[in-house]
């Protein structure tokens, strides 16, 4: 996701709870055209491993987001999507 190419607008960045990532290395190497490049919450860019063992807590509540910034690791991608087809499925 570029500045001037990305598949979202910065406006969900800011109201996500939670901005994780697969990579937190690689995309603090990623400088301009990082679509998150120059703006605060870049500083609030955190590891997908620790929201997956707890040690961030990425939803208080329904109304909560958690945004994820793949760097195109596709094992990652996996293992996330099949948490949430798990999780959905769980749901009552």
């Amino acid at each position: 996701m570029t500045a001037d190419n990305h598949e979202l607008g910065l406006d969900v960045a800011r109201r996500a709870k939670v901005i994780a990532t697969d990579s937190p290395e690689q995309t603090k190497a990623y400088g301009a055209p990082f679509f998150l490049d120059g703006f605060p919450e870049r500083d609030r860019v955190v590891d997908l491993a620790d929201v997956v063992t707890g040690s961030v807590l990425s939803r208080n509540g329904a109304g909560d987001t958690t945004l994820l910034c793949s760097v195109g690791l596709a094992g990652t991608e996996v293992v996330v999507a099949s948490r949430i087809m798990s999780a959905l499925r769980a749901r009552p």
